[in-house]
């Protein structure tokens, strides 16, 4: 189940983050399934009575008990090596999204996508100092306190940073990595659905710009140059839909117009405007 909705949308040309979410159940149940055999059948502490610590009877048990099954020393390794990775994975998430807000500001490829200031940064501070509280929780909980506590401290980490991640990320990552795009194929598809002409996707992902535009839409690449030159000269009404990415050969035409850019999105159109 897992693998092959991993599998399909890792191949697929096309895609949208909300696409694998049918990975969320199959990976819920494998994580519940490693923390249930956990928590029921905890492997031996070395500080537990027959564990490290005790001697004799340490030695004793680890001859009863071989070191990969439960309650054997190769168990506890396995245990503290989740730990430790989820904990590196934990802090380094952390720190990716403390430092978000300063690569939005500083990094020249940030700057071309972002056509306004960007409001509620501050949800990738919050979000990044509760993981880090919550990995310590986690770790201390672990030594201290049974499993099942460290599992409900992980548990209310993902839920509350998916709450944050759904209201307070992914408004911002919409507005400036999609928005552009709705908005161009939606002004070219009402455009076209009234004179007759014809939408252009130009080095973009052409299923998007129909399902948006809700009209048939011809795709060219960079090395379409000529053919995508040819339609332009046309009489046709043509709208172009693209990146500001390697586009002076296009926009240097003299039969190419700007209707609107927003971010690296540009919208073109072979027609004068206002005419």
């Amino acid at each position: 189940w897992f693998l092959a909705v991993f599998i399909f949308f890792s191949i697929s040309k096309t895609k949208l983050p909300g696409y694998i979410l049918p990975l969320a159940p199959a990976l819920a149940i494998l994580v519940g399934r490693v923390w249930y055999e956990n928590i029921s059948n905890p492997p031996l502490s070395p500080f537990s009575k027959g564990g490290l610590f005790d001697g004799i009877q340490f030695r004793e048990q680890q001859h009863k008990i071989p070191p990969f099954e439960k309650g054997g020393m190769g168990g506890f390794n396995r245990i503290n090596k989740s730990v430790t990775f989820c904990a590196v994975i934990g802090f380094l998430i952390a720190g990716g999204l403390i430092y978000i807000p300063t690569f939005l500001n500083s990094s020249p490829l940030a700057a071309r996508y972002i056509y306004e200031p960007i409001e509620g940064v501050g949800v990738f501070y919050i979000m990044g100092g509760f993981i880090i509280l919550s990995m310590i929780l986690f770790i201390l909980s672990m030594k201290i306190f049974p499993k099942g506590i460290s599992f409900g401290i992980l548990v209310m980490m993902m839920t509350l940073t998916t709450i944050l991640l759904l209201n307070g990320v992914a408004p911002i990552a919409d507005k400036y990595l999609q928005t552009p795009l709705r908005e161009f194929s939606r002004m070219a598809g009402a455009m076209s659905a009234k004179d007759g002409g014809e939408i252009v996707a130009f080095n973009l992902n052409n299923p998007s710009v129909v399902f948006y535009a809700r009209h048939p839409v011809i795709e060219f690449r960079p090395k379409d140059q000529k053919q995508l030159l040819e339609t332009i000269a046309s009489t046709k009404n043509i709208y172009v839909i693209a990146k500001d990415f390697n586009i002076d050969w296009l926009l240097s035409n003299p039969n190419v117009h700007i209707i609107k850019q927003k971010g690296v999105y540009i919208l073109l159109t072979n027609q004068r405007p206002n005419t």
